[in-house]
Formats: C-alpha cells, structure tokens, sequence
C-alpha cells in the first residue's frame, strides 16, 4: 500500500524589505502634487505626516502653510486660519509668516471684518516690510482707511 505523503503547502517567496519611508522631500513633493491635483485632504494628510515626522525640518513652515491652503481649497476657513497663525506663531522667520499673515488679512477683509483686517495687515506691513506681501498689504491697508 503506498504511504500517502501530505500534499505540499506552498511557501511563500520570502518577502523583501518593507518599502522605505518617503523622505521629507519626496512627502513633501507628493504632498504638494495632491494639493495641485486638487486633492486637498489626501494633502492635508501628507503634510500632516510631515509635521508629524520632520517636525524641525527647514520646509515644517510649507507643511503648515500648504495645509492651510489645502484647508481653504475644502472651503474650511477657520481650519485654515488655525494652519495660516500657526505658521506665524511657530514659524516667525519663514518668509511664508508674511505670506500667512497676508491670508489671515485677505481672509477678515473678505469677512467684513475691517479692523481684524487691519491689524493682519499692519502686523505684516511692521515685522516683514521688505515683504512682497507687506507691499500689498500697505495698499489693502489704504483701501481699508475709515473716511476722514
């Protein structure tokens, strides 16, 4: 009588190595090409990583600011202020402060509201006056005055 042998389960090929972890510029880069593509919360998610991974990182100030502008893009405007004053309160020396400080002022003047506008726009024009922004800002600044 021949001895029946189990049948042979099969092996599987040993796995390779996990795939590496993106680098900050390659989750940076994948990130921002979300945000273009206009897939704000796949973007969100991946500067949240960012943040989260390379948190003293020199572009942390663009992972912050890109979600703020990934906030707005899903029409979220207080998420994207919250994003937008956390890059001038954490980030005071990134040129993207101005650039947020901008928005914060863009955003109250688009809301009717002239006097927060003005002072987004005065705290930009007196701690970045060399600024593109500070520019701009200085001529919503005049479009704001209240009538003599």
């Amino acid at each position: 009588v021949p001895s029946r042998q189990p049948a042979a389960v099969p092996v599987p090929a040993a796995a390779g190595p996990a795939p590496a972890e993106p680098t900050a510029d390659q989750l940076m880069e994948l990130s921002l090409q979300q945000l273009r593509r206009n897939s704000p919360g796949t973007a969100r998610a991946g500067f949240a990583e960012f943040l989260r991974r390379f948190p003293q990182h020199p572009r942390a100030a663009d992972a912050e600011f890109f979600s703020g502008e990934a906030w707005t893009a899903e029409q979220h405007s207080d998420s994207a202020a919250a994003a937008y004053q956390r890059v001038v309160r954490r980030y005071a020396s990134s040129p993207r402060a101005a650039t947020a400080l901008f928005r914060l002022g863009l955003r109250a003047q688009q809301a009717n509201r002239k006097d927060e506008a003005r002072v987004f726009f005065t705290r930009l024009t007196t701690a970045y006056p060399a600024s593109d922004e500070a520019a701009l800002a200085r001529e919503r600044l005049r479009a704001l005055a209240p009538p003599r």
